[in-house]
């Protein structure tokens, strides 16, 4: 969800190393990383973020609210990039 949310918002740069369990050279630390410069994930703990663990219905609700949140601060648009391709492939 991380990445599909950062890809829908044309890919903003993100800070490495937010987490200790999320690897700069993973495909999604810049996802991960704007989210929690964006304050739209606070991981497991102030240290780590838990890719691997399940995905379940209490953060998935917190990260679709704080989009929302962020995308009012954006403006008109929310900050979507006009290619809605946000798979990128």
């Amino acid at each position: 969800m991380a990445t599909f949310l950062w890809r829908s918002t044309g890919e903003p740069s993100g800070v490495l190393g937010a987490y200790a369990d999320v690897p700069d050279n993973v495909f999604f630390v810049e996802a991960v990383g704007w989210m929690a410069e964006n304050e739209m994930t606070t991981g497991t703990s102030t240290t780590t973020f838990s890719p691997e663990d399940p995905f379940n219905q209490p953060p998935d609700d917190h990260v679709r609210l704080a989009a929302g949140e962020h995308r009012q601060r954006l403006g008109p648009g929310g900050g979507f990039a006009r290619d809605r391709n946000v798979l990128g492939h």
